[in-house]
């Protein structure tokens, strides 16, 4: 049938004008013809019309065409009425969608026009075309002509009421568009999605929350827009989702799904994105509760650093601390679980010997590390226990780096709640813990450092631990102490800076008698003498000086038990590394005898500048209260004849000083009258039992050994410098 025949030449011409009013009319004139082709049932016919329609005019060159073929196509619509549309919207609705990308503005507007009586008429049929709809809806919006603008809010006011009416809408389809569309930087298009996000929420018999995971991390995105009514918007969609969790939809709600969203977003530098995210974390953890244990790392990477920040961001700091304290309420001791056994022994932590699994010894090669490593991650993968330990202590490392003091701490801090909660787990772990405690012993804060060496104590005393051990110290103890030391010898500045403070925080931490021993024990294996020497003066001021070292200093001074004896001995063997250090310490023990017969052999090694410092230095220790025993001691030079003869053994040493005219003043105080007064010879080191196991002469030939050590050690050095100065 020819086009004249269905569609009279004034119609096509109309349809083509220029001029509005004269393409309405020859619409008009296609809704009656339409109107009687239904009444004839001759819808054959009107396929064609609209093939006619859309081929010489919707795709026409010439806008006044496109115009008039998209009011054409609106006037069929209409004529069809509710009951015959459907069966005509395949051929309807793609024409006018079509003509939403026209380059022309006019012909935009017209599409929008169109379309928005076409589906007046249809209603809930359109819904077939609801997705492409949809999509060109989000593109007319945010258009560069406003009144293409207007046509587009109107024609998605329609839409909106035909989804909220039909109970047929597909949320499956339509998922997909959002979390397309929501990720646009245009806010025009972002009001768009997220009022369709707001209604369809609204709407009873759609469950948009089940969803939520989907579209959750380009909502909160949002609340960085720079439009202040689009970031209010989307906070009060997402204060909404946040009420239906908290109420009765919590079953269907999929927490682990959007909890590393969450995460992501917990760490943006836009505070309200920062404090949305930190919200919802801790809404997590409330409702969702161990499960969440399995972002632990995750949660930990955002928070932390979040604990630090200042007074601009108080809020946000305050809700981390919030979120940090639920989740270590979450760790409880009934997930400390270690696959294929229940306690750490000497089978998975020996003592010495072999490396123990997922330790460090001291001079461990990175094959041991390595293996340590392997059994780590058996361990986690056979853990049926949603907390990854391993993970979380990699986080808790890193964080222990972090430029922020606070954050730094509440790491260490986490390290100390581990252990209490999962003290196995955390044990077994330890090994990876070391280069990062060394570290942060030369942190500027005495905190940072105090809960550093509070975290060794941790590791030195742990209960997982149950292998043999005669002091309850595990084999970490003795580790770190090497590390320490070789700490010490590579970092002289941190010795000298903070080396007193360590060990006088080890002692109120651990022992002071174990962790003088084990030093002890340590340094008379050193094969560098001078350093030797140096840390047993630095060990022998903080010994004489520290008010934590009290306890020691009286169990040196009393000597009244066999275990005092034996640290005597353990520091006497040691302390020979230092001459001067040696006398000192037999001064505070009483064996004045010994300390006479030491100062008596000073005459035979070399007297250094640096030797006479030291003297110097104890001279002024025995005038310190430490000594207020040694002095009243003087009163009664015959019964200490060895102590008058060590004191003026040194006055002897010291060339004219003022540590000299200091010691000849506190000697000329000795009763004159009971120095010249005759007397059985009375000495106070026979006032003590003195144990068989300690045999002086033996200690007096273990000093001279260690002395002619240190001269040949002193002679090679001084012989390799010279050949390095004529080498040159």
């Amino acid at each position: 049938m020819a086009t004249t025949e269905l569609l009279p030449l004034p119609v096509t011409k109309g349809l083509g004008d220029r001029l509005s009013e004269k393409r309405k009319n020859a619409a008009l004139e296609i809704e009656r013809l339409v109107r009687d082709k239904v009444e004839k049932n001759e819808f054959g016919d009107i396929k064609v019309i609209i093939v006619i329609l859309q081929k010489d005019f919707t795709l026409s060159a010439n806008p006044n065409n496109r115009k008039g073929g998209l009011m054409g196509l609106a006037a069929t619509a209409i004529a069809l009425g509710k009951a015959c549309i459907g069966m005509h919207l395949p051929e309807l609705i793609p024409p006018i969608l079509a003509c939403f990308q026209d380059q022309d503005p006019r012909v935009r507007y017209a599409a929008c026009e169109s379309l928005y009586n076409t589906i007046k008429i249809s209603r809930s049929s359109t819904l077939m075309f609801f997705n492409p709809t949809f999509d060109g809806l989000s593109r007319l919006i945010a258009d560069n002509d406003a009144n293409v603008r207007y046509g587009a809010e109107m024609l998605d006011k329609l839409v909106k009421d035909i989804v909220t009416e039909s109970p047929h809408f597909d949320l499956d389809l339509f998922i997909p568009l959002i979390r397309t569309h929501i990720y646009s930087l245009n806010h025009y298009v972002r009001q768009f999605v997220v009022s369709w996000i707001v209604l369809l929420d609204q709407i009873p018999d759609i469950h948009l929350y089940a969803h939520l995971p989907e579209f959750l991390d380009g909502l909160i995105t949002i609340l960085g827009d720079n439009n202040k009514e689009i970031r209010k918007m989307a906070e009060a969609c997402l204060g909404e989702f946040m009420k239906e969790i908290k109420a009765e939809r919590m079953r269907d709600v999929r927490f682990q799904d959007m909890t590393n969203i969450v995460v992501v977003h917990a760490m943006d530098e836009r505070q309200l994105i920062q404090l949305t995210a930190l919200h919802w974390m801790k809404t997590f953890l409330q409702l969702a509760g161990a499960p969440m244990l399995s972002f632990t790392d995750n949660i930990l990477t955002a928070i932390l650093p979040c604990l630090s920040y200042d007074s601009e961001k108080t809020a946000v700091k305050n809700i981390a601390s919030e979120v940090n304290q639920q989740l270590k309420e979450l760790i409880t001791p009934d997930i400390d679980i270690v696959p294929g056994s229940s306690v750490v022994s000497d089978s998975t932590i020996p003592t010495s010997g072999e490396v123990p699994v997922a330790v460090i010894t001291p001079g461990s090669s990175d094959a041991d590390t390595s293996r340590g490593s392997e059994e780590t991650i058996r361990l986690e993968t056979a853990d049926a226990s949603p907390l990854n330990v391993v993970s979380v202590l990699e986080v808790l490392l890193t964080n222990m780096d972090h430029k922020a003091q606070d954050t730094r701490i509440e790491a260490l801090n986490w390290l100390l709640w581990l252990h209490k909660q999962v003290p196995r787990r955390t044990y077994l772990l330890a090994s990876k813990l070391f280069p990062s405690l060394m570290d942060l012993l030369s942190d500027n804060s005495d905190k940072v450092v105090t809960l550093d060496l509070t975290v060794v104590k941790m590791l030195a005393t742990s209960q997982a631990y149950t292998g043999n051990s005669s002091n309850k110290l595990t084999p970490y103890f003795r580790q770190f102490l090497v590390k320490l030391l070789q700490f010490f010898h590579s970092n002289r500045r941190l010795l000298e800076a903070r080396g007193s403070f360590i060990i006088r925080q080890l002692c109120v931490l651990i022992d002071a008698h174990h962790v003088y021993i084990t030093i002890a024990e340590i340094l008379l294996e050193e094969s560098n003498f001078e350093f030797a020497s140096l840390m047993v003066q630095s060990l022998n001021m903080i010994l004489f000086t520290a008010k934590e070292l009290l306890e020691l200093r009286i169990e040196l001074q009393n000597l009244a038990t066999t275990e005092s004896w034996e640290l005597f001995l353990s520091l006497y063997h040691c302390w020979c590394h230092n001459s001067v250090a040696t006398v000192a310490l037999c001064l505070l023990s009483q064996n004045y005898g010994h300390a006479a017969q030491l100062i008596e052999y000073f005459g035979n090694i070399e007297i250094t500048s640096g030797f006479l410092q030291e003297v110097d230095k104890l001279i002024q220790l025995l005038e310190s209260p430490i000594f207020t025993f040694l002095r009243l001691q003087l009163l009664d030079p015959h019964g200490h004849s060895d102590l008058v003869r060590s004191l003026y053994g040194l006055l002897m040493l010291l060339p004219q000083s003022t540590a000299f005219t200091t010691l000849q003043h506190r000697l000329s105080c000795i009763p004159t009258l009971l120095a010249t007064q005759p007397t059985a010879k009375r000495s106070c080191d026979a006032k003590r039992l003195v144990p068989s196991s300690v045999k002086f002469d033996s200690l007096f030939e273990h000093f001279k050994v260690m002395q002619s050590k240190h001269y040949e050690a002193n002679k090679a050095k001084t012989t390799e410098i010279l050949i390095t100065v004529q080498h040159f």
